[in-house]
């Protein structure tokens, strides 16, 4: 008997088993993970060797710290196979590298930080807390470091083999001299100033001008032009700080005294001090303000005066005034007089050389030595006196009056026209009348006077002391008028009216065309030019004559009419044939106006119509003229007349068939002209009625019978006829 059976028999692989790579690389003082990720399958057992820097030998991923290149190996065990691996591990000693000894700096400068040793670097902080950068070229071994206070800088060194390390360098920041020159300033000319510095060992002060010390802290300047000043500071770290100051040099005021260097005695000159803000004059005894620029002065003899100015920066300067002082002259004015009331006098002064009086009443002239006086009382005159030097002195004189002569002309009177009157005038030894033309005698009291209208005498009155006096009297002559010649329009009135002294009888004529003769005011109403004559009477009984023209002004309007039949009506043609100087406007029966010369009017026929010229002259007078008219019906203007035979030979006689139309009928008239046979041979639409025995194309017509048609106005009218064309 025989049986089976089997077996399987699995043969396994190694186990896959990595190490960690061919080659890893450590630095001394580091540790490196060996294995893969993962070094063998789930379950495997591991054996490392050699295990004496190994902080396990059996673990999947030991840590290794060797100090010296290795070779690590890895047995591997899963069930019942095996796998086998390795790693090399290169060493590389502690890298060595150092970033440089701490350094000092002023605040404001940089400085280079060195690293020595490595290969690849970064340097920190770039930026201090503020976000501002300290620190550039941070990736090289010469940074360049400019901290503004004290700062630790790191830098991070590496090499090619991957070892790295970090160093630090501290940069200490040291402040600068702390110093101010203090403001800008100003200085007058030729004036000097302490500058001062502070806080360094050593000075150092340019430009070199006018300065008394260039090295020291505190040095004198006394410059003439405007300056800036600079110092340079060092302390005891070598920090260095600088400073400026500008000196501006204002320059002194022009001071100017200037006034009267020589014044009269007993008289004052104002001083003018000008160039400066605020002044001082030296000697004050005989000044009205020694701080003012424009003291009065008046000394009492020979004196120099001295003013210092000093303008708005505090500068000074000085001027000095000489003035000499100069006697008055001797004036005179003359003896004391006594003249007649309205008379004048001549004064007379002598010590000087120009002169001028006071008060200048009633003096012909107030600037010369004689002038002449007419006082109208008394009076005292002082006159003052300039000598060559200018110098002023005074003197008086009274001139008193005489009692006024007393003049009396008498009363007014009243007069008629061309009647003489008695004169009476008293009060002097003397007369003289004016106007001397119109009295008989003119040197007597009681002259007769013959005004011819109202007219005032004055008479001239001389007493015993020679004094004269004048007196008025007027004399009223009754004169009236009844105003001045004029010209009114036909037909119209005017008010007439007397003008004048006051009147109580009045006398027109003509009195025909006067609405009362014995009025004042009377209506006059001419119809031809009139001389109007008015004997005018007052109370006294006196009687004045006077006339008034008064012309008529009749403009005349004219004009021609020229009747023509029309298509649409009568044409009616106004012309205006009124005097050139007038004024004129048409109004027509139809409503409207016209200022033409001519004007054409269409009416209808059988109507009514009129036209109105109206003119007007100069003075406004106005006329009319209206002309009426009628228009008869179409049928009564057409009076037609025709030919019935024409004979177009060219002989000149008879050629042509022509229509008459009456007036400007033929505007709107046609003439049509047909065959026997009734066809059309020639048509003439409107003005041209006349044919010539040709057709409408220019071809000539054969002898025979012709018929036309008249037609006016769109058929209007109408008329027909026969004729004969006979070559």
């Amino acid at each position: 008997c025989t049986n089976t059976d089997t077996l399987f028999l699995e043969v396994h692989p190694n186990v896959p088993t990595d190490a960690g790579g061919d080659t890893l690389t450590i630095c001394e003082g580091t540790s490196v993970s060996l294995g893969g990720s993962p070094t063998s399958p789930i379950g495997t057992l591991y054996q490392w060797s050699p295990s004496v820097t190994l902080n396990s030998s059996s673990a999947a991923n030991p840590d290794a710290l060797p100090i010296v290149p290795t070779l690590f190996t890895v047995n591997t065990t899963n069930d019942t196979c095996t796998g086998v691996d390795s790693v090399y591990v290169r060493f590389f000693p502690t890298l060595v590298a150092n970033a440089g000894n701490n350094v000092q700096i002023c605040i404001g400068d940089s400085t280079t930080l060195s690293v020595s040793g490595g290969d690849f670097y970064q340097w920190s902080s770039i930026t201090n807390s503020n976000g501002d950068t300290i620190l550039i070229n941070d990736t090289i071994a010469n940074a360049t470091a400019f901290p503004s206070d004290t700062t630790l800088f790191y830098v991070y060194i590496s090499d090619t083999n991957g070892c790295d390390m970090t160093d630090s360098t501290l940069v200490t920041v040291n402040p600068l001299p702390n110093f101010d020159l203090g403001n800008n300033t100003d200085l007058c000319l030729f004036d000097s100033l302490s500058l001062l510095a502070s806080g360094g060992d050593n000075y150092a002060w340019y430009p070199n001008y006018n300065i008394s010390d260039t090295t020291i802290a505190n040095p004198q300047v006394f410059n003439e032009v405007d300056t800036t000043y600079y110092v340079i500071v060092t302390d005891s770290n070598a920090c260095v700080n600088t400073d400026s100051i500008t000196i501006v040099i204002n320059p002194l005021p022009t001071v100017t005294a200037q006034g009267n260097d020589t014044i009269c005695f007993g008289t004052s000159t104002q001083l003018i001090a000008t160039g400066a803000l605020t002044y001082v004059w030296s000697p004050t005894d005989s000044l009205s303000n020694p701080t003012i620029p424009y003291p009065s002065a008046n000394p009492d003899s020979n004196i120099t005066y001295i003013v210092v100015g000093t303008d708005a920066n505090g500068c000074t300067d000085r001027d000095t005034i000489s003035v000499a002082v100069l006697s008055l002259p001797n004036v005179d004015a003359g003896n004391d007089t006594t003249i007649c009331p309205g008379l004048s006098v001549q004064l007379n002064a002598t010590g000087g050389s120009n002169y001028q009086w006071t008060p200048t009443t009633n003096l012909s002239n107030f600037l010369i030595a004689d002038p002449i006086s007419t006082p109208d009382t008394l009076i005292t005159y002082v006159v003052s006196t300039t000598d060559t030097n200018g110098c002023i002195n005074t003197d008086t004189i009274i001139v008193a009056l005489h009692d006024s002569a007393d003049a009396d002309a008498g009363f007014n009177q009243n007069a008629c026209f061309n009647q003489g009157v008695q004169l009476n005038a008293s009060g002097g030894v003397a007369y003289l009348w004016e106007p001397s033309f119109f009295v008989n005698h003119d040197t007597i009291a009681s002259p007769l006077a013959f005004p011819d209208d109202d007219m005032t005498f004055t008479v001239q009155v001389t007493d015993s002391n020679g004094c004269i006096d004048f007196d008025d009297v007027r004399i009223n002559v009754f004169i009236a008028n009844a105003g001045n010649d004029t010209i009114i329009c036909s037909g119209d009135t005017i008010q007439g009216f007397i003008y004048g002294d006051p009147a109580t009888t009045f006398d027109w004529s003509p009195a025909s065309s006067v609405s009362d003769a014995s009025a004042y005011d009377p209506v006059l109403y001419p119809t031809t030019p009139t001389n109007y004559i008015v004997n005018i009477g007052n109370a006294a009984g006196c009687i004045y004559t006077d006339t008034l023209f008064v012309d008529i002004s009749n403009p005349i309007p004219s004009f021609d009419t020229i009747l023509t039949p029309g298509c649409d009506g009568i044409i009616v043609e106004y012309i205006n044939t009124s005097d050139s100087q007038l004024d004129f406007i048409w109004n027509f029966s139809d409503g409207d106006t016209s200022t033409n010369e001519e004007v054409e009017k269409v009416f209808d026929f059988s109507t009514n119509f009129s036209a109105t010229l109206t003119v007007e002259d100069y003075l406004g007078c106005i006329k009319n003229l209206t002309i009426d008219g009628s228009s008869l019906t179409f049928d009564d203007y057409f009076n037609i007349y025709y030919p019935n035979v024409f004979t177009p030979n060219g002989d000149g006689e008879n050629d042509e068939f022509i229509i008459e139309v009456p007036g400007r009928i033929y505007e709107c008239t046609d003439l049509i002209v047909y065959n026997r046979w009734g066809q059309v041979q020639f048509i003439s639409t409107g003005n041209n009625l006349k044919w010539d025995g040709r057709n409408s194309v220019g071809g000539e017509l054969p002898n025979g019978p012709y018929f036309f048609t008249l037609t006016v106005n769109d058929g209007f009218f109408s008329k027909s006829g026969t004729l004969y064309l006979f070559k």
